[in-house]
C-alpha cells in the first residue's frame, strides 16, 4: 500500500487550499502551481487513480451537456461513443494491448494538425475526451506517469480571461476544489500499489 498523503504531501494539498482561497477572491495564479502534482503523483498507482478521477468528471460532462455549434451531430455523437469506451476500458483495465486499441481509437478522433509558425499544433475539438485519453496514456506508461497527471490536472484547471490571462484564475475555483476533493477522499489515502506501472 502507498500512503498517497504523507506529511510532505498534505502540505502541497494545503497549499493548493491557500490557493484556492486566493482565487475565490477574485486573485489569480501561475498555472506552475499545479506542477506539485508530480510530486503527488509520483506512485504509478495514485497517477492512475487521479487521471481516472478527472477523466471520470469529464466524462459526466460530456455526457449531460449538447453537442457544440462547432461540430456535427455525428461528430459529437463519435465523441460520446468513445467516451464511453474509454472510460469502460478504465473500469475494467483489461490487457496493454486491449487498452492501447481503446487509446489509438480515442486519440484518432482528433488527429487533425495545423501548422502554425513553423510547429503542428494538435487541434482538440473536445477536451473532455482528451481527459479520457491522458488517463489512458496513464495506465500504459513506461516511464514516470507524473508529468501525464500534471498535463491532465492542467487542462482541468487553467482557464483564460482577458482581465487575468492564462493560469488558475477566479474561474478555475471550482476545478482545483474538485482536484482537492479527490485528495480529501478517504479512499485516495491509501492506494493498493500494483507494483506495475500506471
Amino acid at each position: 500500500m502507498t500512503d498517497a498523503l504523507d506529511p510532505a504531501n498534505r502540505k502541497r494539498i494545503e497549499t493548493f487550499r491557500e490557493v484556492l482561497a486566493d482565487l475565490k477572491a477574485g486573485k489569480d495564479h501561475s498555472i506552475t502551481r499545479l506542477t506539485t502534482i508530480k510530486s503527488l503523483c509520483k506512485d504509478p498507482a495514485v497517477a492512475a487513480a487521479f487521471t481516472k478521477y478527472l477523466a471520470s468528471l469529464a466524462a459526466e460532462t460530456l455526457a449531460t451537456q449538447s453537442y457544440p455549434s462547432h461540430l456535427s451531430q455525428e461528430q459529437w455523437e463519435t465523441f460520446q461513443r468513445l467516451a464511453k469506451e474509454g472510460m469502460a476500458a478504465l473500469e475494467k483495465g483489461g490487457s496493454k494491448s486491449e487498452l492501447r486499441q481503446v487509446l489509438t481509437s480515442v486519440r484518432s478522433s482528433q488527429n487533425v494538425l495545423k501548422h502554425i509558425h513553423w510547429n503542428s499544433v494538435r487541434i482538440i475539438e473536445c477536451s473532455e475526451l482528451l481527459q479520457i485519453e491522458r488517463a489512458l496514456e496513464c495506465l500504459l506508461a513506461d516511464g514516470d506517469p507524473s508529468r501525464v497527471a500534471y498535463e491532465a490536472a492542467r487542462r482541468h484547471a487553467e482557464r483564460y480571461d482577458p482581465s487575468y490571462g492564462t493560469g488558475l484564475i477566479p474561474s478555475s475555483a471550482n476545478a482545483l476544489e474538485q482536484i482537492i476533493a479527490f485528495w480529501d477522499e478517504t479512499i485516495w489515502l491509501r492506494i493498493p500499489n500494483s507494483g506495475s506501472s500506471c
